[in-house]
């Protein structure tokens, strides 16, 4: 059953929206041609179900917070990715560091988002905090929230 939470912001801002989605999580792959102007993910087979079954809990939950439109503005995303422990990983190993790629799971999630019609474009998203760790139930739980104004100073 999906989880959702959403609160109130400050100024008029979106709500947060706190999504659980159950299950393995999968890493985009990388795209291969199919011929001229066919492109399809390396690993779609299973790329395209997880991605849709973000999409899925990302809808009831909005539905479930009340938003109707998709989240407007500069946008923030904390996400953590629970992994299954292999039985081969040795037990000091206290986090995934292995395959798939944080960045690649990342980028499933963020197109998903969009796929659900949670925010417009994945480009509003300026702010992103994710994580992979091992747990017993494999899955993401993700929150997107209007991201804090602040300077931004060059190192």
């Amino acid at each position: 059953m999906p989880s959702a939470t959403h609160s109130a912001s400050p100024a008029g801002d979106p709500p947060a929206l706190t999504v659980v989605v159950p299950g393995l999580p999968i890493g985009q792959g990388r795209l291969s041609s199919m011929g001229p102007g066919r492109m399809v993910h390396s690993n779609a087979k299973t790329l395209l179900p997880w991605r849709e079954q973000i999409a899925a809990h990302t809808r009831w939950a909005m539905n479930d917070a009340g938003i109707t439109e998709p989240l407007e503005g500069p946008m923030a995303l904390t996400a953590t990715f629970t992994m299954p422990r292999p039985k081969s990983a040795p037990k000091s190993r206290w986090a995934p560091d292995r395959r798939p790629d944080l960045s690649h799971l990342l980028r499933a999630l963020e197109d998903a988002t969009v796929l659900a019609a949670a925010v417009v474009d994945d480009s509003q998203y300026v702010d992103e905090h994710v994580a992979k760790v091992y747990g017993p139930l494999p899955g993401v739980t993700f929150t997107i929230s209007p991201a804090v104004r602040g300077e931004q100073v060059a190192a």
